[in-house]
């Protein structure tokens, strides 16, 4: 009766490797100017 199969339409979208590896690059670099910056 049930069926547990995973359909392709209910599969999450991919995520775009170049943007996620600017995004996460970007917020390092932030984080480390903010420690920089304010770490005295």
């Amino acid at each position: 009766m049930c069926s547990w199969a995973v359909r392709e339409a209910e599969r999450s979208a991919p995520i775009p490797k170049p943007a996620t590896l600017l995004l996460l690059g970007s917020g390092l670099v932030g984080l480390i100017g903010f420690r920089r910056k304010f770490g005295k």
